[in-house]
């Protein structure tokens, strides 16, 4: 985004010397604006201040750079849809209680807070002109008896631009890793990147592709089914029905198996080499997994 002239910002509400992540934003080029440039905010717990002060500071930023006819891509990270889901008095109307809510009065606040920021936000000049990409990091909580508990995996996915983006529901196989290609994509850029994900809206969704980690297990989902590969080359394969979320132990596929080697273990040599940089690791982080799709 950089290299086609956007000004690229990680604003988040808590401090960001948590998990590194200021100095991970700050070192690949962001402005990183966190809990220490929000003043007199509406309320905060550990985690850090609300998501109606974070939306300001945001809107206040996009503003500036707006004025100074800079194009923006930012993250805003939220910090209140995690325990011990405090919030500020006078949402009680909303169902959102000061404490003792939970999970369903943490979903409340997100909603309204979110839905507050989006109707601020069309009130400012560049709202026309921006996509918003409302995302999550992870679901509430990973757990299951299953090797790959893929149902916990699910996570809400909007892509919001109501001037250039018809409202409509995609029901398709896509990840975090798709993501980026798929907003470049709508945004029509030119672009050079070592992406393992793909562009949904641009590839057809036969044999589709998904990863997954769990524990001490990884794996690859394609077309109901599901490769896990674990420690001492152990290999389960299994039909999955994402329906009725059902597993049936599978016979192997020796093609299933050798693309998830593929992508892992070209993955992993990329990030040991120091080699995923979009000037040198596009093309081979893709040629791998190629060579065994047989295209």
């Amino acid at each position: 985004m950089r290299s086609l002239g956007y000004h690229t910002s990680f604003l988040y509400g808590g401090y960001g010397y948590f998990d590194n992540m200021n100095h991970f934003f700050g070192s690949n080029g962001f402005e990183v604006l966190d809990r220490n440039v929000i003043e007199n905010a509406r309320f905060g717990n550990i985690w850090g201040v609300s998501d109606e002060d974070l939306f300001d500071l945001a809107l206040t930023h996009f503003d500036e750079l707006h004025a100074a006819a800079e194009p923006f891509f930012s993250i805003v990270m939220t910090t209140s849809n995690h325990k011990p889901f405090t919030f500020r008095p006078g949402l009680e109307k909303f169902g959102i209680p000061e404490a003792g809510g939970g999970r369903a009065a943490c979903v409340r606040y997100a909603d309204f807070a979110l839905g507050q920021f989006l109707k601020q936000a069309q009130k400012h000049a560049w709202f026309d002109d921006t996509i918003f990409v409302v995302v999550a990091d992870h679901g509430a909580r990973v757990y299951g008896a299953e090797q790959i508990p893929l149902k916990t995996y699910e996570i809400p996915l909007m892509m919001y631009a109501p001037k250039h983006i018809k409202a409509r529901r995609v029901d398709t196989l896509m990840t975090q890793i798709d993501v980026a290609p798929t907003v470049l994509g709508l945004l029509e850029l030119p672009y050079e990147a070592p992406f393992f994900g793909q562009d949904v809206f641009s590839t057809p969704p036969e044999h589709r592709i998904a990863f997954f980690s769990h524990n001490h297990d990884i794996a690859i989902y394609r077309d109901g089914r599901l490769a896990v590969i674990g420690l001492k080359k152990a290999l389960h394969e299994f039909y999955y029905d994402a329906a009725s979320d059902h597993y049936e132990p599978a016979p192997p596929d020796s093609e299933l198996e050798r693309l998830g080697v593929a992508y892992y273990q070209t993955a992993y040599e990329l990030f040991a080499a120091h080699r995923y940089m979009p000037s040198n690791a596009s093309r081979p982080a893709l040629s791998a997994a190629r060579r065994i799709r047989g295209d």
